[in-house]
Order: structure tokens, then C-alpha cells, then sequence
């Protein structure tokens, strides 16, 4: 990749259309360090649906997948940060480090929004790996940063105290599933002493492993993980699947959510974000009792997951109010009103999204996106 084509193509961006051989040259230079992050974050051999891409099985069986995302990453940078770049430009004469730190941001807030499940595994984790660092109970190899300011990467190794292995051990990828029994429903619905309960059992599980194996690579550990806990969370929706089922407040919340509904789906996943992120900071300021707001956060959390996830939106798909209501520990009686409070809610904010919408980027967004794709 020549040093210089993001910033020629930025020259020709601010002086009109760049010309098709300049956009073909950043396109290809996005797409290589795309696949660079993805195959760092072992997301590279993950089905597409994982950072948004609907529809294909795989990154390396269907190219449109692929370009797909080069898409979504261009309008990540060259669109909404468009003028950060122009002033790094002017300012550095180059703009190449600053494209790559904005592909590894993409590649995070995507795999954030669009596979929640593996997010929260790799958080808890790596929140149980830092701990350990900081109680001095395992080492990074050849860090001399302190545990708090370590960054813990899939490639970083985690070793026992005076550790002589210089290559890390096959891991028992069976035992490390097993540790997926206590996050779930955590990695979904947890929140403060919860979650913390559950870093600290996979802490010293963790501590455990690596002091009998001497050295392990995070990554190792993470993968199957986060595997055999989207494997157990797709169990739960299903088990009880064609029996009774959830009122029908919990289908019109979940059809709001739906971000395949009434729309192309670059525009949809844009809407969907946004509307999370909307519906949690509306749940935060409600004025009932904390319980109740502990209640609707797990609810709204268990709706978007599933509409992340693509999961079912008709009442002969969905498991039982008494499934569901032991899954998030809530009591079954109180289903009926927190559905009916959060279905306002998310409509009110889906409504707001809506009347904002023509002042957004996303008209924008999608002229670029798809002159780029022409």
C-alpha cells in the first residue's frame, strides 16, 4: 500500500470527485487493513452478521460481504470524520496512522453493536485478565507496564509467575466452555454486583488455567468462549419455542427493534444503534423505584439482543413468560406492566428518531457508500 493514497485521495475529495482509479486504490487500501484488524480481533473466520453484514456465510465465500463493509468502514472515516482527517492533514502532512486507529475504532463499535453477546464474553474477560495482572497473580511476558494500563489483545500471552515456556500450551477448549454456565444470563441482563460476581469466578478460573498451563494466549481462551455462551444463550430462546409464549407487548416491542424492518439495511443498522442508545439513556432517567428500573433495563437488553442476533418476532417463536421471566429474574406477574412501560418508551424514542431523521447524515451516508460501491 503506498504511504501516500489516503492522503491523495483526500486532496482530490476536497477538489471535486476523485477519479475511479484513486477510489479504487483506497478501497483496496481499507479492505487490506479491514482484514488485517479482523484477523488481529479472530473475527476474520466469524459469520459476517457478527460486524452487520446480513445474509452471507462467510467473509471469504462471498465478496459482496466484504465490500459491504469496506463501505460501511468509508463512511465511518470519510464521511462522519471527514473534517478531522482534513485537519490531521493540514496540520501533520499525513493522515495514514490516523486511518488505521479509525479502522480498529469501526471494527470495535461494530462488533460492539452487532454482536453484543461476544463483546460482553471478551469485556468480562478481559476485566478478569486485568484483576489477575493487578494482584500480581499472572504475568504478561515481556510487559513492564503496570496492570492498569496493560492493553490485553486475542494475540497477548498470559503467563504463571517465573513462567520458563516460551510457546503457549493447546488449551482444553471443553474446560474453558464450561465456564459459560455462569454467564449466562449475565453476559446479557448483568449489571453492577452481578457482573462483578461473575469477573471474579472467571478470574480465578482463569488464574487457575494458566498456572497449570504456564502459558496461554488470551485469545485461546476467549474464542471458545464466547462460542459455547452464544450457543447457550440461542438454547435458552429456543427451548421452550412453539409452547406458551409472551404476551403480545413483548412482539410489538421486538418488531420496533427490528432492524430489517422498513428499511435498506445500511440506513437499518444506523437506525438501530441509534435507537439503543436512545432507549438507554431514556430507561435511565425514568422516576419509578430502582427495582423496576433494574427490570426494564433487563428487558430492553433481552429485546435488543434478540433483534441483534435476528432472533423471531412472532409469539409462537418466543420462549414462555415463565422461561423468560427465570432467565432475567424477574417475577412472571410483573411481565405483563414492564412490557406495556417499555413499549411506550421505545416508541417514543423510535418516533423521536424518526422526526430527527432528515437533519441526520443519513442521506449522506448513503450517496457515498453507494457511489463508492458503483
Amino acid at each position: 500500500m503506498s504511504s501516500s493514497v489516503f492522503l491523495e485521495y483526500l486532496t482530490d475529495l476536497a477538489q471535486g470527485e476523485p477519479g475511479p482509479r484513486r477510489v479504487r486504490a483506497v478501497w483496496s487500501a481499507l479492505g487490506r487493513l479491514l482484514r488485517r484488524e479482523m484477523r488481529r480481533r479472530g473475527l476474520w473466520s466469524a459469520p459476517p452478521r457478527y460486524l452487520g453484514v446480513i445474509g452471507a456465510l462467510s467473509w471469504s465465500a462471498d465478496r459482496s460481504a466484504f465490500d459491504e463493509l469496506i463501505s460501511d468502514c468509508y463512511a465511518f472515516i470519510f464521511v462522519h470524520r471527514l473534517r478531522s482527517l482534513s485537519a490531521h492533514a493540514a496540520t501533520r502532512g499525513e493522515i495514514d496512522a490516523l486511518v488505521a486507529l479509525n479502522v480498529r475504532h469501526f471494527v470495535h463499535e461494530a462488533q460492539k453493536r452487532h454482536d453484543p453477546l461476544g463483546y460482553r464474553v471478551f469485556e468480562l474477560l478481559h476485566r478478569a485478565a486485568r484483576r489477575a495482572l493487578e494482584r500480581g497473580e499472572i504475568e504478561l511476558p515481556g510487559c513492564t507496564s503496570s496492570g492498569r494500563r496493560v492493553k490485553i489483545r486475542n494475540r497477548s500471552l498470559l503467563a504463571a509467575p517465573a513462567c520458563r515456556r516460551d510457546t503457549p500450551a493447546v488449551l482444553d477448549a471443553a474446560r474453558v466452555r464450561a465456564w459459560a454456565e455462569a454467564l449466562v444470563p449475565v453476559a446479557v441482563t448483568g449489571r453492577g454486583a452481578e457482573v462483578d460476581a461473575a469477573v471474579e469466578a472467571l478470574r480465578a478460573r482463569l488464574v487457575e488455567l494458566v498456572l497449570e498451563a504456564s502459558l496461554v494466549r488470551f485469545g485461546d481462551v476467549v474464542e471458545p468462549l464466547k462460542a459455547e455462551t452464544r450457543g447457550r444463550w440461542s438454547a435458552v430462546l429456543v427451548a421452550h419455542r412453539g409452547r406458551a409464549v409472551i404476551d403480545d407487548g413483548a412482539v410489538e416491542v421486538l418488531s420496533m427493534v427490528n432492524r430489517r424492518r422498513g428499511h435498506d439495511e445500511l440506513e437499518a443498522r444506523v437506525d438501530f444503534a441509534r435507537l439503543v442508545a436512545r432507549v438507554d439513556r431514556a430507561l435511565a432517567r425514568r422516576p419509578e423505584r430502582e427495582r423496576t428500573r433494574r427490570y426494564l433495563h433487563r428487558l430492553w437488553t433481552f429485546c435488543h439482543t434478540l433483534a441483534a442476533e435476528g432472533g423471531p418476532l412472532t409469539p409462537s417463536d418466543l420462549p414462555s413468560q415463565r422461561r423468560v421471566a427465570r432467565l432475567l429474574g424477574i417475577p412472571r406477574d410483573r411481565l405483563p406492566e414492564l412490557f406495556a412501560l417499555l413499549h411506550r418508551e421505545v416508541d417514543a424514542c423510535r418516533r423521536a428518531l424518526h422526526r430527527s431523521a432528515s437533519s441526520s447524515v443519513y442521506d449522506r451516508e448513503k450517496e457515498r457508500a453507494q457511489r463508492m460501491c458503483e
